[in-house]
């Protein structure tokens, strides 16, 4: 091809110089979107922050995102905007005040037909159909149905660790508590008796911890960054950046239970499964569990359907699976290494309880202990971030978010602000006395989220952690050793959760 008379370049490389400026006009045709609405935010480039999560982590770069733009910064995800917030009064407005506009949350990689049912991710009103149905199986009197399902996996706690600790090894936590929430999550949701902590390596736990190990970038991510529109052709082919063979061991294993109580309903459980199956017959509905933007009716229509059932029962087990062994390994080792807030704590769990077996009721008399817990949840969040997409333009603060933005609360930074958090990096639970919790803004501390989406499990994730600290420390303290790291690396995904083994040291009271 003869290129203005003074070059004949072959018609092939002509294409391909042509085809790569098209696909980098394409890529970068959106990266002056946050000039134009006069957001601060760093250069995109052509991948945007993407490989920045690789590099760094999500929870670092964020502290470093916030203090160097703003409460509010325009990032990229290739050729996709978001908007990363960290202003207090600007999340309120999005997760409470204006909340009918910020309903559902963003989606932007392919997701499998059936999982687009479960509560984290359902839309609108199937959304608040759905929170609705399900919110009554967390309410308090269903967590006191679940409290001896959790005390048989706290007896199997104790006994894995009496046994290791009188080795004289260090045990390495994380495995642990995996294995003790693998416990729970089974039994308390399917009604399936794994003794993972005797039994840690089997097809159960496998599959779990493929699904748990999801990459934050994959070829299907960056793919669906780069090329939005292909999303929903990625999906008609059935591909999402959930590991396929994982997802059907779990589906596979809860339709086939649901089926199978089906056609037995004569068995009595107590179980969340059986919960979700008994939504639409279930007349002990506790009116103050209901939100009031939540339809406290909706139950009476209709019950969850099978694909229901079987999306939110695989999603509450990776929530509550992952999430909650984090919290306690986190909580393990700021016990460790600060030995006077581990006296306080043990002080008065010997006082309230003694050797009483812990229980829904008489765990809430344990003021001290929630405050550590608090800030542990303050220092570690399960979620490095919360995002919502918006349906509407809407200005707040005055900052324009555009109709289909899809806007991050950076949780880990905000809980590292300086102007709510006196020196953020020490652990401090007198951060959450009552008085010191009146004089702060409550939209800077969110670990379950906030407002009618947040995260619905919450109790009893608070439940199962605080069960599991307190059985242990009536027996054993935790101590540091030459082996522990310290601090403590933290992984780099979006759930928040240690990057190497927590080894820790306990000795017998």
């Amino acid at each position: 091809m003869d290129v203005l008379g003074l070059v004949n370049l072959p018609g092939w490389l002509v294409t391909c110089v042509l085809l790569v400026v098209t696909i980098y006009l394409y890529i970068t045709w959106t990266h002056s979107y946050f000039i134009r609405l006069g957001i601060n935010g760093p250069n995109p480039g052509f991948w945007g922050i993407l490989f920045e999560y690789g590099k760094k982590g999500a929870a670092t770069l964020d502290v470093e995102l916030v203090k160097k733009y703003g409460k509010v910064v325009g990032l990229f995800h290739a050729r996709s905007p978001l908007l990363l917030i960290a202003d207090p009064d600007m999340i309120k407005a999005i997760t409470v005040k204006h909340f009918q506009s910020f309903t559902n949350r963003a989606n932007p990689l392919p997701m499998t037909r059936e999982m687009k049912r479960a509560v984290s991710v359902s839309k609108d009103d199937h959304w608040k159909f759905i929170r609705s149905v399900l919110t009554p199986t967390f309410s308090s009197g269903k967590m006191r149905k679940m409290v001896p399902i959790v005390q048989d996996c706290l007896s199997k706690l104790v006994s894995n660790i009496s046994e290791q600790q009188s080795k004289g090894d260090y045990l390495e936590m994380n495995s642990v508590f995996s294995n003790y929430t693998m416990d729970v999550v089974s039994t308390t949701l399917f009604g399936i008796d794994l003794d993972t902590q005797n039994n840690p390596d089997n097809e159960f736990v496998k599959h779990a911890k493929k699904l748990m190990d999801m990459k934050v970038i994959s070829p299907v991510a960056a793919i669906a960054f780069l090329f939005p529109f292909t999303v929903k052709y990625m999906e008609a082919l059935q591909l999402s950046t959930i590991p396929k063979n994982s997802f059907n061991f779990f589906w596979k294993l809860v339709c086939n239970t649901v089926s199978a109580r089906k056609a037995d309903p004569s068995q009595t459980r107590i179980d969340m499964l059986q919960l979700m199956l008994n939504t639409h017959k279930d007349h002990e509905m506790e009116e103050e569990d209901f939100n009031n933007d939540l339809d406290l009716d909706a139950w009476k229509k209709r019950g969850l359907d099978d694909t229901e059932i079987s999306a939110n029962a695989v999603i509450f087990m990776l929530a509550g699976y992952d999430t909650t062994s984090s919290a306690l390994s986190f909580s393990s080792y700021s016990l460790a290494t600060n030995p006077d807030i581990q006296d306080k704590v043990i002080e008065e769990i010997d006082r309230v309880l003694g050797k009483d077996i812990p229980t829904y009721d008489n765990v809430l008399k344990l003021t001290y202990l929630d405050m550590f817990f608090s800030e542990v949840l303050r220092m570690y969040p399960p979620g490095v971030r919360l995002n919502r997409e918006a349906k509407d333009t809407v200005e707040i603060n005055g900052v324009t978010i555009e109709k289909g933005m899809d806007v991050h609360v950076a949780v880990y930074a905000v809980h590292y602000l300086e102007e709510y958090w006196l020196d953020p990096q020490t652990f401090d639970p007198e951060r959450f006395t009552p008085e010191n919790k009146a004089n702060r803004n409550p939209y800077c501390y969110l670990p379950f989220g906030n407002g009618p989406r947040n995260c619905i499990g919450m109790r009893l994730a608070q439940m199962e952690a605080k069960f599991a600290l307190i059985r242990i420390l009536q027996n054993f303290k935790f101590a540091t050793g030459p082996e522990t790291l310290i601090p403590i690396p933290l992984g780099k995904g979006f759930l928040l959760r240690p990057a190497k083994e927590l080894k820790l040291r306990l000795v017998k009271r």
